[in-house]
Parts: C-alpha cells; sequence; structure tokens
C-alpha cells in the first residue's frame, strides 16, 4: 500500500497515525493522547515484530518494542509517501520485518516545489502550527519544515496507579539541502 502526499492532503490527516486508518489490517488507539498503531490484533509490545523506517532508517525506540507515531521527527508536509509492505519481509528488509514493514520517504529533491502552511486548534488547549518549504535557490535544493505543537493532555492513571498527564508539548525542524554534482 501507497499512500502520498496528494492523499494524506485529501483525506485532511491531522496526525502522522491516522495515515494506517486507510490501510488493510492496521489499527489505531488513543490512549489518552499517545497514538497506538496494531496490526491484525498486535498490541504496542509487537512493533518489534513491525519494521518502521523514516528514509530507510530504523525508528524503533530503546529496546526495539514501540513506535511513538505522533512523536516522529517529521511533520506530515515532510512526508512525500509511506510504503507498507505487508506479510514476512525479513529477507528483503532484516530484523523486526515479520509482520509487515512502513517506510516514511521524506521530500526531496524531485518533489514539487511549494509553500505550505497549517494552523489549527480545538478542545483540550490543542495548537499546532506548522510550516513547510521545499525550493531551489542557488543550484541547491532547500527543504525545510517547522512546527508547534502543544496539547493540554489528559491526566489518568497506569497500571501501577500512578497518576499521569500525557500532554504534548513539541518543537520540530528539518532542514535538508541538496545539490546534484
Amino acid at each position: 500500500t501507497v499512500i502520498t502526499q496528494e492523499d494524506i492532503r485529501r483525506a485532511g490527516y491531522l496526525e502522522i497515525s491516522e495515515i494506517f486508518r486507510s490501510v488493510p489490517g492496521f489499527r489505531i488507539v488513543k490512549i489518552g493522547d499517545e497514538s497506538r498503531l496494531g496490526y491484525h490484533g498486535t498490541t504496542v509490545s509487537q512493533h518489534r515484530r513491525m519494521l518502521i523506517t523514516i528514509d530507510g532508517r530504523s525508528v524503533l525506540i530503546g529496546d526495539s518494542q514501540y513506535v511513538e507515531f505522533d512523536r516522529l521527527p517529521l511533520e506530515l508536509e515532510d512526508i512525500e509517501r509511506v510504503t507498507v509492505t505487508r506479510g514476512p519481509n525479513g529477507a528483503a528488509y532484516g530484523d523486526n520485518a515479520f509482520l509487515a514493514s512502513v517506510d516514511f520517504q521524506t521530500v526531496g529533491r524531485d518533489s514539487p516545489r511549494a509553500l505550505s502552511v497549517r494552523a489549527g486548534g480545538g478542545d483540550n488547549d490543542r495548537e499546532k502550527i506548522s510550516a513547510s518549504l521545499n525550493e531551489e535557490f542557488a543550484g541547491y535544493d532547500i527543504q525545510l519544515s517547522a512546527a508547534m505543537e502543544r496539547d493540554g493532555g489528559y491526566d489518568y492513571y497506569d497500571a501501577q496507579r500512578t497518576p499521569r498527564d500525557d500532554g504534548k508539548d513539541t518543537k520540530r525542524a528539518r532542514l535538508a539541502v541538496e545539490r546534484e554534482f
């Protein structure tokens, strides 16, 4: 399954995890402000059986057991396409590619040139502002994106009955400079 930037725009997704709503077999569960992704009934601890990459580099966190999809170091505007290959792919993609492989390909030199600005807000002190630029200057291809996201979160207790606030206050920036030699 391939989801392109145009598909993302047309669907009006607000978070990266929402992209998987259109992929057969995937299920998104929101627990507070965390998005957890399951594949054919697996739990969050089964991500070690899914290979998640950005431009071919693994983004599994810690002991390779989970991915915080809505806290990945990219914005929706940075994504050129998402390629999901379902089924055992260990021989082709390596470790963790037992259930599925997901690759986020980011905007690059051959992507459409544009300036994109997105802003929004909502309930529970939610704010999101992002901007993305993909242009050519003096023979260099420049991709720049910056974003700020804030969310009040939801107070709840974890399994040990410890209070937890899962609010977000995230700032991200990405700069890529390319030149053909």
